[in-house]
């Protein structure tokens, strides 16, 4: 071997190991920036495939953001639901629930509803409740 003939096949040899060991997940990198996707419905799972992210459509056709836990419970929902309402017959509101690990709702944030003469309604109010879901104390709006 040439006296210079090393600095050029030493760091080919190098490189070529370092590739080879590393194999096809070496710079493979691809980005695409979209405007716009039009879906129903995206689900992000964990390394296990369980679901812990979900946003999409309800039932009642509601957008909705939903996350889970480890072991699949719902803990936070943020989404609409639609009730009966002075207007057309039917109104949507937002709502955001917050589940402990028992699956209780221990938090609630969202509106009231119209009385049965559809009057009032329509302001804020916030629930909290005890370790089981039960006994709620909440503030919200109290007049019409």
């Amino acid at each position: 071997m040439h006296k210079y003939e090393r600095f050029i096949i030493y760091p080919l040899l190098i490189l070529a190991l370092f590739y080879g060991m590393a194999g096809n997940q070496v710079m493979t990198s691809a980005q695409k920036v979209y405007d716009e996707i039009v879906t129903k419905d995206i689900k992000v799972v964990n390394n296990q495939g369980e679901e812990v992210l979900r946003m999409g459509v309800g039932t009642s056709g509601n957008g909705l953001l939903t996350v889970y836990d480890n072991d699949g419970e719902e803990l936070i929902y943020l989404g609409a639901y639609t009730y009966n309402g002075e207007e057309n017959g039917k109104e949507s509101a937002g709502l955001i629930t917050v589940s402990n690990k028992y699956n209780e709702t221990v938090i609630g944030l969202g509106i009231t509803k119209p009385d049965e003469d559809g009057h009032g309604g329509n302001h804020g109010v916030i629930a909290v409740f005890d370790r089981y879901g039960e006994n709620p104390a909440s503030y919200g709006h109290s007049s019409y």
